[in-house]
């Protein structure tokens, strides 16, 4: 049984991951979690559209192996290195991944 999704409204998730194919990116490897699901959600509209490819992965070490076949990595373990690691990520000129291990109640 096919269940019909809501008329959907543009987020902001959807207007980074449209900036990432803008800027290129075609492949994506990344882990979902509960504070990422719109993020997620919005790569799964761009993957569905042609647009990119993405590739769940269950642990960020799996990350680490995409890294290990060729991409830059990027490591944010603190709030304040969040945003910085994700502006590097998106300005690697080439395959780049982000890990981002950090606590939300940390400031």
């Amino acid at each position: 049984m096919q269940v019909d999704e809501p008329e959907h409204h543009p987020t902001v998730s959807d207007q980074m991951v449209q900036v990432m194919t803008d800027w290129g990116v075609d492949t994506v490897f990344g882990m979902v979690g509960h504070s990422n699901l719109g993020f997620a959600d919005a790569m799964r509209r761009a993957e569905e559209a042609g647009k990119l490819r993405y590739f769940g992965v269950r642990h960020e070490g799996a990350a680490a192996f995409a890294r290990l076949c060729g991409g830059e990595g990027f490591r944010a373990t603190t709030p304040a290195e969040v945003a910085p690691a994700i502006a590097a990520g998106l300005a690697a000129t080439g395959t780049a991944i982000v890990e981002i291990l950090t606590d939300p109640m940390e400031t």
